[in-house]
Order: structure tokens, then sequence, then C-alpha cells
């Protein structure tokens, strides 16, 4: 059996008899935008750029509708592609900016924080040549943010850019502050338990200024901390994983490695505590199997 051609049927008017006309590309500029987003999900980070050079159309739907953009493969000129590049995307959601070697400075933050007002995602891993600057305009340019990273920034000072941040982006749900020694104190975790309520994933393992005050006003603050890493925070005592076992009843992962002060007291509250929950969360699937027995006897 032939293969059925496929294309668009028009009729003669003069003959009453139906052709076949197939739809033509006369340039790469005439694929919809539909099918060059399906391409571009297709490609790595890498391939999407060279994909901005295959033409004009491709170029400016690429820059139109793309949402994500990660950049973390760029080893080398980040911070000048950042600039270069960002003001031209109008759409970007989620943005991964993580380096191996430090190569952002605030010039490039502050782009970004100019001309991504829709970002939700930010990922600014190991930025170590960053200053509060960086953070104050991101708290200016992206009050929607949700999650960011900002995980071994330790060249960042002064935790009144928390302020700024915390104030601004209120939505925080997720809040990488690892290794950022020189801004993360008590002070800062008062700031973001005042502002970010709905913060649900906290970091700052590596930040030793973080003592019992610190952790009890982000207890108080933010009862719905799912998730919080205080891994090498030398001053947090039990006193500190109480309170959280007490104000925080969604809290069901909690890392505190080179805790020394917290002893096996609190750590057994809190496991009898993560254990309630369990049992909570297999209620149903204990009573299920129980209806399943019934059923089989009769």
């Amino acid at each position: 059996m032939a293969g059925r051609e496929v294309g668009y049927e028009n009729e003669d008017l003069k003959s009453g008899s139906k052709k076949m006309i197939r739809p033509r590309m006369k340039s790469w500029n005439d694929i919809p935008l539909e099918i060059l987003l399906i391409i571009v999900s297709m490609l790595d980070d890498p391939s999407v750029f060279v994909a901005l050079c295959v033409c004009s159309g491709w170029r400016n739907g690429i820059f139109k509708a793309l949402t994500h953009l990660n950049l973390s493969w760029c080893n080398n000129h980040m911070n000048s592609l950042v600039i270069s590049l960002i003001p031209k995307f109008q759409n970007i959601k989620s943005l991964v900016l993580k380096q191996v070697k430090p190569q952002l400075i605030d010039n490039a933050v502050m782009v970004v924080a100019k001309f991504c007002p829709k970002l939700t995602d930010l990922d600014l891993t190991n930025s170590l040549d960053l200053s509060k600057h960086s953070i104050i305009a991101l708290a200016s340019g992206c009050p929607n943010l949700i999650n960011l990273n900002l995980s071994d920034c330790s060249t960042i000072e002064d935790d009144i850019c928390l302020m700024y941040l915390a104030s601004s982006c209120t939505k925080l749900y997720s809040l990488n502050l690892s290794n950022c020694n020189n801004f993360v104190t008590d002070n800062s975790l008062m700031i973001i338990a005042g502002f970010c309520n709905e913060l649900q994933i906290l970091n700052v393992s590596g930040c030793t200024m973080v003592s019992d005050e610190g952790v009890t006003s982000l207890a108080n603050g933010c009862s719905e901390m799912r998730a919080l890493t205080l891994d090498g925070c030398l001053l947090v005592t039990d006193v500190s994983v109480l309170a959280l076992s007490e104000k925080c009843p969604h809290l069901n992962f909690l890392e505190h490695s080179d805790c020394k002060k917290i002893t096996i007291k609190s750590s057994n509250a809190l496991a009898k505590i993560f254990m309630n929950k369990i049992t909570e969360i297999l209620k149903p699937m204990k009573k299920y199997l129980q209806e399943i027995e019934e059923e089989e006897k009769i």
C-alpha cells in the first residue's frame, strides 16, 4: 500500500480536480515559534547559544520565549556574556550562574536585576567577587524571587543587604546562604524570620556566627520550615533544636553535623517527632491494607 502524501488539498475551480500542495519553508525563519521551542528544549545549554546564530528569526524567538537559562558551563568570560546577552532575553524566570572559578562581579548581577523582573530562581554559587551592592540590586529588581542560592558568596559583607532582600522578596521558598560567614548572623536570621514567613528550605551551614538566638527567631517566624541545614554552626545548642521541634510542625529535615553543643537529648526529642509524623503519614496506608485483608476474609 502506497504511503499517504502529506500536504494541503486545494481544489482547482476550472477542472474540479484536487491538487496536493505541500507547505514550503523558504528559510529557517519560517519555522513556527512552537516548533522552535521544542527544538531548543532538546538542546544542551551551550547549544542554545549556537541556535541564536542560525538566523534572526531564531534569535528573536529564543530571546522572546526562553524562560530558563543556564550559564554554568561557561568557564571563562561569564561576566561579559551576562552583560551582553541578558538584556536581550525578555522572559527569563530561572537563571543559573554557578561558577567553578569566580567570574561574576557586581556589574553583571546589576544587569540581571535590571532586565529580569520576572526572575523566580537564581543560582549565584561561588560568586566570590560580589559585594552587598549585588544583593541590594536583586532586592530592588527581582521581587518575585522564590529560590535563591548564594552559597559560598563569602565576600559579601554587612547583613544590612539581607534587610533589603528579605523585605522585598517576601515569597522566598528556598534560600541557600551556606559559607556566607561575613554577613549571616543572628541578626540576619531575625530579619529573614520577620519578612519571609513562607520560607521552607534554608541552608546556613558554615555560618559560625549563628547561635540559638537566631535559630529560635527563625523557628518563631518561619513555622512552614521543612528543611534546615546548620552544619558547622558551632554556637547552636539544644535550645535551637527544641524550639524548632515545637514551632515548626512541618520540619522533616534537620542537618547539624559538627554542632557539638547539640546533645543526644534534643536529637532524641526531634527523632520522636519525626517518627510521629511518619506514623501519621502511614495511617491511611494501614487502613487501606486492613480493608483489603477484611475483604479477603469474606
